[in-house]
């Protein structure tokens, strides 16, 4: 699990979201893999009564959307799940099977496990 200092507006942690990539289990399309663009620092911001900690841009439909992401909500087996994805350290490195820019990139098979805790 992420510290519950990166979702806390507010804490030094949380400005570091910004450029983190996430999939997010969306309720009909599934998961889905955003960046974070901005760690959200307004709090009448919000989105389903909570209050928004980040913005992340989905590539998929060109759309950003504004999350309350949680621990709670974090690898669970129901819908608005998310999962953070760590960089595998490669960097500018040119990108092997299974990486793109950084990102460890992971197949269904993977994700079991994570949704398993």
């Amino acid at each position: 699990l992420p510290p519950e200092s990166l979702l806390t507006i507010g804490s030094p942690e949380h400005a570091t979201l910004k450029g983190r990539s996430i999939l997010y289990q969306w309720p009909v399309v599934g998961w889905c893999h955003g960046v974070v663009e901005a760690a959200n620092t307004d709090r009448r911001r919000k989105v389903g009564g909570e209050v928004a900690n980040a913005i992340v841009y989905y590539e998929i439909d060109g759309e950003h959307g504004a999350h309350a992401l949680t621990l709670l909500q974090y690898g669970t087996d129901v819908d608005s799940t998310w999962v953070l994805l760590e960089t595998d350290g490669s960097g500018e490195e040119e990108a092997e099977e299974g990486h793109e820019d950084g990102v460890t990139v992971m197949t269904g098979a993977e994700f079991e496990p994570l949704l398993s805790k």
